[in-house]
C-alpha cells in the first residue's frame, strides 16, 4: 500500500513537472508569436508617424497606439489559439496568420505610397495598370519581411497546437474586449477638443486620423472592404459624429471610376465636346525655363468682388487686382469647377473635374508628380492648419515634398500672436513665402500659398497687429451685410500688392521667376454675398487668373470661356513641360477658337461650349443623347504611364 502512495505521489509530481514544462513552453510560445507579430507592426507604425507627423509625446497619440499594440496583439493570439485548440493542428491557424499579416504589410504599403488605410477603393484597384511602377526595393524587401514572419509564424503555431491553453485564450480574449469596450484613447480625445496649435474643427480631424490609423487590421478590413461591399449604409467612417457628418458632405470618394490607356474610345465625346484629351501639340512660346514658379490661391475670391469687373461696385476695392497693367493680364471668363477648397484645388492640380475619383485612382496625373519630376522642390504654403480636411495627407499624396502651416508657424514665439481666426495673417504668410525663396534663391521651386483672410463667411473680422490703408470713403455703403468681407478683400488686394513689391525688393522677380495670383473657387453662395451687387447665386462664379513675370508673355484671348481645368495646361505651357494626356484643359494661350467650361457641384455636371447653351448632366440620372458617352468619359482617369 505504501508503495501505491509513492507511486502515486511521484506520478502527481511528474504531472506537475509536465505542467510547469507546458506553461514554461507556452509563455515560451506566446513571447515568440508577439516578437514576430511585431515587426511587421513597428514597419507600419514607423510609417504612420512619418506620413502623419503624429507626436509620441503627446499623451493621446501615445494611448491610442500603446492601445493598438496591446488590443492588435491581442486579437491575434486569441483568434490563434481557438484555431489550434479547434483543429488540433496548425493549418488552419497558419492561413489565418498569413491573411492577417498581409493586411498589416498591405496597410504598410498602401500608407507609403499613398497615405491611407486599406479599404475597398485600393482593392479596385488591384490591377496591372495599378501595380506597375510599384515594384522598387521598399516592396520588395516588405514582401520579405512578410514571408519571413509568415514562416517563422508557422513554426510557432506548429508548437501552440502542444503548448498552447484554452486559460490563455481567455485571457488574450478577455484583455481585447475589455480595452476595446473601454476606448480609453477615444475617450481623452473626446475630451480635448482643442488645444493652443488646433482649433476645434481640425482637432476633430486629427483625432479621426488617430482612431483611423490606430484601427486593427482586421476591423479594418471587415469595415471597410466587406460592410461596404455588401452593405454601403453599414460601413462607418472613424472619428467622431462631427467628422463622420463632414466627411460625408464633402463626398470626396467614389468607387465608381475607370482608369484607361486609351483616350481614342471616347473621341465622339471628345470632339462633340472639344476636350482636349490625348496627346497635343503646343505652339513654342519662346520663354527661358522658371526656376521659382509661386502660385498664389487667395480665398474664396469672386472676379465680381472686383469694382473693374463689376459695374455695380462704385468704390475702389482693388487698387492691385484693378490696376490697368494687371487687368491687361488677367482671363475674365474662368469659372469654378470644384469647391470648397480641397476639391476646387483637386481640379487645379488633376486637370480632371471629377475630383471624387482622384483619390480612388492614386492620382494619377498630379501637377506636383510632374514638376518632382522636372527637378522642382514642390512646397505648400498655407495660413492655416495642414490637418484641416485630412488635407496633410493629401497634399503629399499629390507631390508636395513639404507642408507649412499653421502648426510650423504657431513653433516660432515671434509668429504666435499673428496666428487667430483661421490661422496666420495673409501679410504675414507671405512673408514667409518671401524668406522661403529667398533661403532658397538657389533651387528650382514650386510652391502653391494659400492663406485665410477673405475665408467666408465674413474674412477677417480684426487685424490686430497690422496696419492697413484706410478705406475709401462710403466704402460699406454698396454691400450692406457684406461690408466686413469686402473690407477682408479690400485689405487681401493690399497685400498681393505688398507681396509683389517685396518680391522686387529682395531681388527674386526676376526673368526665371512666374507668379500666379488666381483664386482656390468663388465664394460659395450665402447671407453675406447677397449683399454684394451681382455677386453670383451658384458656387461655379468667375476666379481672377493673372500670370505675372519680368519676361514678355504672349497675347491671348483674355474673355475666352474657361474652367478650372485650364489652370495646370495653361502652367505648363507656360513652364515649357509636356502637358499630361488625361488632363481635360487646354492651354489659355492656345489660339486656336473654342472654349468649354465643366463644373461638378452635388452630383451634377454643368458642361457650356463657348457660344452653346448650358447643359446639365446629373450623376444619378440616364444621359440625354447631346451627351451621349460623357459621364463614362468623366469617370474615367486617363493615363500615360
Amino acid at each position: 500500500m505504501w508503495w501505491g502512495h509513492v507511486v502515486a505521489g511521484a506520478a502527481n509530481q511528474e504531472g506537475a513537472g509536465s505542467e510547469r514544462v507546458a506553461r514554461r513552453g507556452s509563455g515560451l510560445d506566446t513571447l515568440a508569436l508577439f516578437a514576430l507579430h511585431t515587426v511587421l507592426q513597428v514597419l507600419f507604425l514607423a510609417i504612420v508617424f512619418s506620413k502623419h507627423e503624429f507626436d509620441l509625446g503627446d499623451p493621446i497619440v501615445a494611448a491610442y497606439f500603446g492601445h493598438k499594440f496591446i488590443v492588435d496583439f491581442a486579437v491575434f493570439a486569441a483568434l490563434n489559439l481557438l484555431l489550434v485548440r479547434l483543429f488540433r493542428n496548425a493549418i488552419v491557424a497558419v492561413l489565418f496568420t498569413a491573411f492577417y499579416q498581409t493586411l498589416v504589410a498591405a496597410n504598410a504599403a498602401v500608407y507609403f505610397y499613398s497615405n491611407t488605410l486599406l479599404d475597398k477603393s485600393h482593392f479596385a484597384l488591384i490591377a496591372s495598370y495599378s501595380l506597375q511602377g510599384y515594384v522598387d526595393w521598399a516592396l520588395i524587401l516588405l514582401l520579405s519581411v512578410l514571408a519571413l514572419t509568415i514562416v517563422g509564424l508557422g513554426f510557432v503555431l506548429r508548437r501552440l497546437v502542444v503548448s498552447g491553453r484554452w486559460l490563455a485564450l481567455l485571457g488574450w480574449t478577455v484583455l481585447a474586449v475589455a480595452l476595446t469596450v473601454a476606448d480609453v484613447p477615444g475617450r481623452l480625445a473626446a475630451r480635448r477638443t482643442s488645444d493652443e496649435r488646433f482649433d476645434r474643427v481640425v482637432m476633430v480631424f486629427r483625432n479621426a486620423q488617430l482612431d483611423y490609423s490606430a484601427r486593427n487590421p482586421l476591423w479594418v478590413f471587415v469595415n471597410d472592404v466587406l460592410l461596404r461591399t455588401f452593405a454601403e449604409n453599414l460601413h462607418r467612417l472613424p472619428g467622431s459624429e462631427k467628422y463622420q457628418e463632414y466627411m460625408k458632405n464633402y463626398h470626396l470618394f467614389s468607387d465608381d471610376f475607370r482608369v484607361s490607356r486609351d483616350p481614342t474610345e471616347f473621341r465622339e465625346v471628345l470632339d462633340a465636346f472639344g476636350i482636349s484629351i490625348g496627346d497635343r501639340e503646343l505652339p513654342d512660346l519662346g520663354l527661358k525655363p522658371f526656376k521659382h514658379v509661386i502660385v498664389v490661391f487667395v480665398e474664396s475670391l469672386t472676379l465680381e468682388m472686383l469694382q473693374c469687373h463689376n459695374p455695380d461696385i462704385d468704390v475702389e476695392v482693388s487698387r492691385v487686382l484693378c490696376a490697368p497693367e494687371m487687368q491687361a493680364r488677367t482671363f475674365t471668363n474662368l469659372r469654378t469647377t470644384g469647391s470648397p477648397t480641397l476639391q476646387g484645388l483637386t481640379v487645379l492640380y488633376s486637370s480632371h473635374p471629377n475630383y471624387n475619383i482622384q483619390t480612388a485612382t492614386g492620382d494619377l496625373n498630379s501637377m506636383m508628380k510632374r514638376t518632382r519630376e522636372a527637378g522642382y522642390l514642390n512646397v505648400f504654403i498655407r495660413s492655416a492648419s495642414k490637418f484641416f480636411a485630412n488635407e496633410n495627407i493629401i497634399f503629399k499624396r499629390w507631390g508636395f515634398d513639404r507642408i507649412i502651416a499653421r502648426e510650423d508657424f504657431f513653433e516660432r514665439e515671434e509668429l504666435r500672436k499673428f496666428i487667430y481666426g483661421w490661422g496666420l495673417e495673409d501679410r504675414v504668410l507671405y512673408d514667409e513665402v518671401i524668406d522661403f525663396l529667398d533661403r532658397n534663391r538657389d533651387r528650382k521651386l514650386f510652391l502653391g500659398v494659400l492663406g485665410t483672410d477673405t475665408h467666408p463667411p465674413h474674412g477677417q473680422r480684426e487685424y490686430r497687429h497690422l496696419k492697413y490703408p484706410a478705406l475709401p470713403p462710403k466704402f460699406n455703403a454698396p454691400f450692406g451685410g457684406a461690408a466686413q468681407f469686402m473690407k477682408a478683400v479690400h485689405h487681401a488686394d493690399h497685400d498681393l500688392g505688398y507681396l509683389i513689391e517685396r518680391l522686387k525688393e529682395k531681388g527674386l522677380f526676376t526673368d526665371e521667376t512666374l507668379l500666379v495670383l488666381t483664386a482656390d473657387h468663388s465664394c460659395p453662395p450665402s447671407g453675406v454675398t447677397s449683399g454684394i451687387p451681382n455677386h453670383p447665386r451658384h458656387t461655379m462664379g468667375r476666379v481672377p487668373l493673372v500670370f505675372l513675370t519680368p519676361q514678355e508673355l504672349p497675347q491671348a484671348r483674355w474673355d475666352r470661356l474657361s474652367s478650372q481645368l485650364d489652370f495646370g495646361p495653361t502652367l505648363f505651357h507656360l513652364m515649357g513641360l509636356p502637358i499630361p494626356k488625361g488632363w481635360w484643359g487646354r492651354s489659355l494661350f492656345d489660339d486656336r477658337p473654342g472654349g468649354l467650361f465643366v463644373g461638378f457641384h452635388q452630383g451634377k455636371i454643368h458642361v457650356q461650349r463657348e457660344g452653346d447653351d448650358p447643359l446639365i448632366l446629373d450623376d444619378r440620372q440616364p444621359e440625354p443623347p447631346e451627351a451621349a458617352g460623357f459621364m463614362g468619359l468623366f469617370k474615367t482617369v486617363i493615363r500615360d504611364r
